[in-house]
């Protein structure tokens, strides 16, 4: 799959989102309402249906981001989305712990 293709497909199904890059969020409060896992040539991923906290715009997130992707595999993650309930948080860069590179990170 190419990356323009998912950023075309809209990856919840009945939902009218948009896609957004992480940097055109990054440091903003967002409200995590769905997530869909898949794979690629690129290895694993993660589709993150957000509301922004100020607006309520509905936008999806598209992502190999190592931390971002573990993160949302956590299964309390989707037990607290199952309840029908949202996650807050922002998605920012910092340091790596293991590395001298930069990554995202659920704040």
């Amino acid at each position: 799959m190419h990356m323009n293709d998912i950023i075309q497909s809209k990856p919840f199904e009945g939902v009218d989102s948009e896609y957004m890059s992480i940097n055109d969020v990054l440091d903003r409060d967002i409200k995590i309402i769905d997530f869909k896992t898949f794979e690629n040539d690129k290895g694993e991923g993660v589709f993150i249906l957000c509301k922004d906290a100020e607006t309520d715009c509905v936008f999806h997130l598209c992502t190999h981001s190592l931390s971002l992707v573990g993160t949302m595999q956590n299964p309390k993650v989707r037990e607290v989305l199952d309840t029908g309930d949202i996650i807050a948080t922002r998605i920012i860069q910092r340091k790596s712990t293991k590395s001298d590179r930069m990554v995202y990170s659920f704040a």
